[in-house]
């Protein structure tokens, strides 16, 4: 054989084995995907709903005029429809809320900054937990509204959702009587009533 050809040869079987010892691109993306963590699951919001009876105690006192006023609720939570059930389901709570407004009437309001709420939960398993819900902002017509703020991030339960609190006009409520009194010139004014909500967290 001549020189010229067992160099050839040579070559051809360096490259072949180089070749055979190369990961094929497939191979070298499978491996990275197999290798590559999964992404962590989402969970999904939880969904509690509740029916609230409070009492409403305004200072000073709500008049047909507006006037600086803070409002203060206190009330439980029952019963309450929690998703997903099991033991740590929400089955009822108490909260204490603060709202204060530069100016509130039957019929008007101008809320300023610092409305809170806090709620505690009790639990299927019969354990508690909390939940702390600022940026309350009310929407209101005589007397009745609806309220919405967020669950601090920093929350132990239902961390950054949304709440909805809906005066349920079908309940009896104290409150939508007295301000219609006031609004009538029946009554002068209003330093406690009490109210019946339907409180939704999503």
């Amino acid at each position: 054989m001549s020189a010229r050809r067992t160099l050839t040869a040579l070559c051809t079987a360096l490259i072949a084995v180089a070749a055979a010892a190369a990961p094929t691109a497939a191979t070298t993306a499978t491996t990275t995907s197999a290798s590559a963590p999964a992404p962590a699951a989402v969970r999904a919001a939880e969904l509690l709903d509740c029916v609230s009876q409070s009492s409403v105690v305004f200072t000073p006192p709500l008049k047909a005029t507006a006037r600086p006023t803070t409002v203060t609720l206190n009330g439980s939570a029952a019963p309450c429809v929690d998703a997903p059930l099991g033991p740590q389901a929400v089955v009822s709570g108490t909260f204490t809320a603060t709202l204060p407004f530069t100016a509130l009437s039957c019929t008007a309001s101008t809320q300023a900054a610092g409305a809170t709420v806090d709620f505690t939960w009790r639990l299927a398993d019969g354990t508690q937990t909390t939940s702390h819900v600022t940026g309350l902002t009310l929407t209101q017509a005589l007397g009745a509204g609806t309220l919405t703020g967020t669950v601090s991030p920093t929350s132990p339960r239902l961390a950054g959702q949304t709440l909805t609190a809906v005066m349920n006009v079908t309940s009896n409520q104290p409150l939508l009587g007295n301000c219609a009194a006031v609004v009538l010139g029946l009554a002068n004014e209003i330093p406690s009533s009490t109210l019946v909500a339907d409180l939704a967290f999503t």
